[in-house]
């Protein structure tokens, strides 16, 4: 069996439907797989894959190329990819995720990806673009930089001793104890991807970057740069401690950066209005909104007045998984919650004051990059291939961030 790079059209439809099972179905789902021994993929066969040279001979000779590969599908004592716990595992994830499932995914192109970043749209005004019946056309070009962008590997090793499996047999439990640790290492890389998209600093030691508090966040060489750094007042996108010409930035306890002249009853609902209006005056469509609970519980104060708690508006953001709406200068734009407070507080520059971010994004302008397969994967390691009597499996992702157009992302900064 050659492995699957990619999702196909059946895959895709069951992980669906999945989303729409609670977690307890999902973790059931899981332990009936896992009663299913030798049901990986080599790893040696599963990187075939990934060799362009293979697949195109397997495009053009089916069955001479798996005969070919046939000699390593055999289990041997080694490492498995069990793929066929990819899907219920992966809607385990994106439950505890569910904004990174709306986000695009691609290939990355290197260990460090490289893209080109739209940094202005160029001349938009009517003036350039319209011209006489027998005019000459204006030239124009957007504004463009080359960007790296890190590519981060999020794994971790669970297992279970052969004791504990003979003991829970013996016993009579009703559980299994591979599933609960696999379905904890899920949620381990889950919270760790989340806190790299919204906190992660892959970029800077020092300055800003050098500790949690600072508006860059801790370093840490092996995940990837977040959108608190990214929409920030340091990295590639600023200067010193000013606010950059290319970020989006909207203080929420602040009249002068709200656009008014004193502060609102309700600064957060107008702190986000004001940034998805500025969004869409550089050209972007906000289509999201994306937040701590603890800031949710504030923005909920803030509008009680206005709402009939019997019918609050929501929609679908994810198969199975609703978000409440919240009106802006846009239109409605979903607010997706991230849980655990993955994306942290910090002190302000100017004033020192401990503050959070709300991100509003056009989600067209961000997308995650990946090597290897685009969703969670479980590496599965037999009793004793270590030296020791315990079965073992590390869920891992390598996982990027790609941002195209800072200026269709924006932070509002809400004080703690």
């Amino acid at each position: 069996m050659i492995a699957s790079r990619s999702w196909d059209e059946a895959k895709q439809s069951a992980y669906r439907e999945y989303l729409k099972l609670d977690t307890n179905t999902l973790l059931r789902i899981c332990k009936s797989q896992m009663l299913k021994r030798n049901a990986g993929i080599p790893l040696s066969e599963h990187l075939l894959a990934y060799d362009p040279m293979f697949m195109a001979q397997l495009a053009r000779d089916p069955e001479g190329m798996k005969l070919a590969a046939g000699p390593l599908s055999t289990t041997g004592g080694g490492a498995l990819i069990r793929q066929d716990l990819e899907v219920p595992l992966y809607a385990l994830f994106i439950k505890k995720f569910p904004w990174l499932d709306r986000l695009g995914k691609k290939p990355a192109n290197g260990i460090t990806h490289t893209a080109v970043q739209q940094t202005s749209p160029g001349n938009t005004s009517l003036g350039n673009v319209t011209i006489a019946e027998l005019g000459t056309v204006n030239d124009d070009v957007s504004a463009y930089q080359r960007a790296l962008f890190n590519v981060g590997v999020f794994a971790i090793r669970r297992g279970v001793s052969l004791k504990q499996q003979f003991a829970t047999v013996a016993g009579g439990a009703g559980f299994n104890p591979e599933t609960q640790e696999i379905s904890a290492g899920v949620n381990t890389i889950a919270n760790a991807v989340q806190q790299a998209l919204l906190q992660g600093n892959s970029s800077y030691t020092t300055g800003q970057g050098a500790a949690a508090t600072n508006e860059g966040g801790a370093y840490f060489p092996n995940a990837f740069d977040g959108l608190r750094m990214i929409t920030g007042q340091i990295g590639q996108y600023a200067s010193g401690g000013t606010q950059p010409s290319n970020s989006v930035i909207v203080d929420a306890d602040s009249a002068t950066s709200l656009g008014l002249s004193a502060l609102p009853s309700n600064p957060i609902t107008t702190a986000i209005g004001r940034a998805a209006s500025l969004i869409a005056d550089n050209g972007g469509q906000p289509s999201a909104v994306v937040m701590d609970m603890t800031t949710s519980y504030k923005l909920d104060q803030e509008q009680t007045q206005f709402l009939r708690i019997n019918k609050p508006e929501t929609i679908e953001v994810i198969p199975g998984v609703h978000a409440k709406m919240i009106e802006t200068p846009v239109g409605m734009l979903p607010l997706i919650p991230t849980y655990g407070n993955p994306g942290g507080t910090y002190l302000r520059t100017s004033d020192g004051a401990s503050v959070s971010d709300v991100y509003v994004v056009d989600e067209t302008g961000l997308s995650i990059v990946y090597l290897g397969p685009e969703a969670l994967t479980i590496l599965e390691i037999p009793v004793g291939v270590n030296g020791q009597l315990s079965s073992l499996f590390i869920p891992f992702v390598m996982y990027g961030m790609e941002m195209a157009a800072p200026l269709w992302s924006a932070k509002v900064r809400v004080k703690r």
